[in-house]
């Protein structure tokens, strides 16, 4: 058995030590990778497309960038949003006046007119309504002269620069009485 046992180990260490020879080693290489690439040309996994697209979340400096750039973008926001409200409530507390012109319109006026305007979008009935044509031009001269005493009363408020100043002091303090949303 010592003889056997003997064989066996030199057999073992002559094995481990000869290496198999190769004929042609880079034509092995390239057979190898044509195999390889043959069998992933044909394929495309899921995971090699999500590893494609979202590959980049396991990078850590371009994870942290888009968190900064995210921050940044919601700061710019914010400001944006700050500015505008900071601009509307200038605005707001600014007196706005506007010269409004006469009326203009025809002397005598329909009926008929007055039935197509209606109450609530439904009309009137002609039973409902019995306004004389001279109160009616009544209503629009009294509308016109009162028009045309407010654009006085704007110019006079825009020449007299004390009556002006008295005039915006008490628009202040009705605004800061009002509530603010």
């Amino acid at each position: 058995m010592g003889t056997e046992s003997e064989n066996y180990r030199k057999v073992i260490k002559l094995l481990r030590e000869s290496t198999p020879e190769l004929g042609s080693t880079d034509n092995l290489e390239r057979e190898v990778m044509r195999l390889i690439s043959e069998r992933n040309r044909g394929r495309i996994s899921a995971d090699s497309v999500i590893n494609f697209l979202f590959g980049w979340v396991y990078i850590g400096w371009i994870r942290r960038s888009l968190i900064a750039a995210s921050v940044i973008l919601v700061g710019v926001f914010v400001w944006q949003q700050s500015i505008i409200l900071r601009q509307l409530n200038f605005l707001n507390n600014r007196i706005v006046v506007s010269e409004i012109e006469n009326v203009k319109y025809q002397p005598r006026i329909n009926e008929k007119k007055l039935l197509m305007m209606g109450r609530g979008g439904r009309g009137f009935s002609e039973s409902e309504v019995k306004i004389p044509e001279d109160k009616i031009e009544q209503l629009l001269d009294s509308y016109s002269k009162l028009q045309s005493d407010y654009g006085e009363l704007v110019k006079l408020i825009n020449e007299d620069p004390e009556l002006r100043k008295l005039i915006e002091e008490k628009s202040q303090q009705k605004k800061l009485s009002k509530t603010k949303l």
